[in-house]
C-alpha cells in the first residue's frame, strides 16, 4: 500500500509539471505551490474551526446536573496519514531530494561510483546517454523525465552532466546543474519507477584558500598544502609568459583562493574556479584576480585591471622538455669550443609536437647547415622565432603559411650537429638575438572606469587584503612599446 501510494503521489507530480510546461508557468512554481499551500491551509484552518464548534463535545446529564464529556472514539493512524507524515507537506519534493543526498553520500562512502560526461557541440542528449553507456531501457525514461523539467533545446555544450552507477555498472541515476544553481535529475528507483525532479540550493559554494612556502617546485608545494592538481596546471597556464616557474625558490610563498561547490551530500562537483594568485618570487609580488569582462572573456586582472597576454611562448613543446643548454656563452660538446648559444635547447623525446611561439608567418622551412631542419617565423612587433634540429615538418606548411600560437609546426628530432634529440629554440628582437626566457609580454586589457570599479569592488570580497595589494609593492605588466613605422614617422614630419 506504501509503495503504491508514493508512486501515485509522483505520477500527480509529473502531471503538475506537465501542466505548469503548457502554461509556461515552469519557472514561477515554486510561488504557485507556496500560494496553493496557504490556500490548504487557510482552508483546513476554517473547516476545523468549524467542526469544532459545531460538533457535541459536551452534554449536560439531566439528573445530576453535572457537564460530563462525550468519549471520541479513538482515531486509527492508517497508510495514508503515516505516508502523509512522513513525506511532509510537500512529500514528492522533500523525498526526492532524499533520494539524490543518498546517491551523493554512497558515492562519497565509495559503495556508488560517479562519473562526468559534458555535452559537446552538435551533441544531443540520447547521444551522451549513449556514450554514458547507460542501458537503452532507460533511455526513454530520462529523456521524458528531463523533458518535463528543462526545454531539451536549451542545453548547451559545456553543460556537465553525472552520473550514478552501481559498482557494477548498473544505472541509478543522472543530474546536471542548471546556470541557475538549480539541480534537475531522474533517478531510477525501480525497474518500473524513474523519478524526475529539480530542487534549488543543492549545490554549497565555498572559497577555499591555500597558503605555503616553496620546498623543492611550486606544483608539489602546492599540492602538499592541498591545493587540487588540476588546478595547479591552470595556474601555470593563466601566468605563463608573466612568471618562469622554473625560477622559484626556497622561501618563494603562494597564496592561492578557489572556488568549491559541493552538493547536499557532500559530493565535490569538479568544476573548480580559480578566484585569486598570489606569489611572492624574491622581491618581486603577483596579485592576479579571476574576473570575466563585459564581452564575456575570463582573465586574470592584477588589482590595478590589467591584465597580460604572451607575446611568445617560454617552451614551444607540448610536453615537459629538459633545458639542456640555456641561452649565453657555452662550451660547445661538439665543437669543443667556447661559442656564445644563441638560443636555448629543449631535451625531449624525439617525436614530440612542436608549437609555434606566437602568431605569425613563416619566412623559412628547410634544411640550414648545422641546425639540420629548420623553420623560421616572423612574429609581430620585431619579434621572429626560430627552430632547429627537427625531425620532420607538418604537412602542408610552407613558406608564406600564416600559423597561429600554439600550431603544431614539426616534431623533435636530431638533425643537423646535435648529440641527441632536442630542439634549438632562438628568439630575435628587431634583428637581434634575445633570452627565449625573457618576459615578452604586453597589456592585453585595462580595465576602465565604471567597469574598474566593478572589478576593484569584487577583489576587495575575494581577498581580506586587497586595498595593500593595491597600493603595495607589485610586478608591473610591462606596458606595449609603439612598434616603429617609417611611413608613419614621414608622414608627421611632413605634417609638421
Amino acid at each position: 500500500m506504501k509503495k503504491k501510494l508514493i508512486s501515485a503521489v509522483r505520477k500527480v507530480k509529473i502531471s503538475r509539471f506537465r501542466t505548469y510546461k503548457k502554461l509556461g508557468f515552469l519557472g514561477h512554481r515554486q510561488a504557485i505551490d507556496k500560494m496553493a499551500k496557504m490556500t490548504f491551509w487557510t482552508l483546513l484552518g476554517l473547516t476545523t474551526v468549524s467542526l469544532f464548534c459545531l460538533r457535541p463535545s459536551e452534554e449536560v446529564n439531566p439528573i445530576s446536573g453535572v457537564i460530563e464529556a462525550t468519549e471520541m472514539p479513538d482515531k486509527t493512524l492508517t497508510d495514508t496519514d503515516t505516508i502523509h507524515d512522513e513525506l511532509g507537506d510537500d512529500p514528492v519534493q522533500a523525498d526526492t531530494d532524499d533520494l539524490l543526498t543518498a546517491l551523493e553520500k554512497e558515492v562519497v562512502k565509495g559503495n556508488l561510483s560517479m562519473a562526468s560526461y559534458t555535452l559537446e557541440k552538435g551533441e544531443a542528449l540520447s547521444t551522451l546517454l549513449k556514450r554514458a553507456d547507460i542501458a537503452k531501457e532507460a533511455h526513454p525514461h530520462i529523456i521524458d523525465g528531463f523533458s518535463l523539467l528543462i526545454n531539451l533545446r536549451s542545453l548547451q555544450p559545456g553543460m556537465t552532466f553525472m552520473v550514478f552507477s552501481e559498482l557494477n555498472g548498473a544505472f541509478k541515476g543522472i543530474s546536471l546543474q542548471n546556470k541557475n544553481g538549480e539541480i534537475i535529475a531522474v533517478v531510477k528507483e525501480s525497474d518500473e519507477i524513474y523519478t524526475p525532479f529539480s530542487q534549488e540550493g543543492r549545490v554549497n559554494i565555498q572559497n577555499i584558500r591555500i597558503t605555503g612556502a616553496i620546498e623543492r617546485t611550486f606544483s608539489g608545494s602546492a599540492e602538499k598544502a592541498g591545493l587540487p592538481k588540476a588546478l595547479v596546471a591552470k595556474i601555470t597556464n593563466a601566468l605563463d609568459g608573466e612568471v618562469d616557474f622554473s625560477t622559484f625558490r626556497e622561501g618563494d610563498t603562494f597564496d592561492i583562493i578557489f572556488e568549491q561547490k559541493t552538493t547536499a551530500g557532500g559530493l565535490e562537483l569538479g568544476d573548480k574556479k580559480i578566484l585569486y594568485i598570489g606569489l611572492s618570487i624574491g622581491k618581486k609580488q603577483f596579485h592576479r584576480y579571476n574576473w570575466t569582462d563585459g564581452a564575456g572573456n575570463e582573465l586574470f586582472f592584477n588589482p590595478r585591471g590589467q591584465s597580460a597576454e604572451k607575446e611568445l611562448l617560454k617552451r614551444p613543446i607540448k610536453g615537459r622538455p629538459r633545458v639542456s643548454s640555456p641561452y649565453g656563452w657555452r662550451n660547445h660538446p661538439v665543437l669543443m669550443a667556447r661559442i656564445f648559444h644563441s638560443g636555448v635547447d629543449l631535451a625531449i623525446a624525439k617525436g614530440t609536437p612542436i608549437v609555434a611561439g606566437g602568431d605569425g608567418v613563416i619566412t623559412q622551412l628547410g634544411r640550414k647547415g648545422a641546425y639540420g631542419k629548420y623553420i623560421r617565423i616572423r612574429h609581430s612587433n620585431g619579434f621572429q622565432t626560430a627552430y632547429g634540429h627537427m625531425n620532420g615538418y607538418k604537412n602542408g606548411l610552407k613558406v608564406g603559411s600564416k600559423v597561429k600560437r600554439g600550431d603544431v609546426i614539426g616534431y623533435i628530432g636530431q638533425t643537423g650537429r646535435a648529440t641527441g634529440p632536442h630542439l634549438h629554440y632562438e628568439v630575435w628582437k628587431n634583428g637581434k638575438t634575445v633570452n627565449p626566457f625573457g618576459d615578452y609580454i604586453l597589456i592585453a586589457k585595462q580595465l576602465k572606469g565604471e567597469e574598474l570599479d566593478k572589478f576593484q569592488k569584487y577583489a576587495a570580497t575575494i581577498h581580506p587584503e586587497f586595498s595593500k595589494h593595491l597600493v603595495g609593492t607589485m610586478a608591473p605588466i610591462p606596458p606595449q612599446k609603439p612598434v616603429f613605422n617609417a611611413d608613419n614617422a614621414q608622414k608627421s614630419n611632413i605634417q609638421k
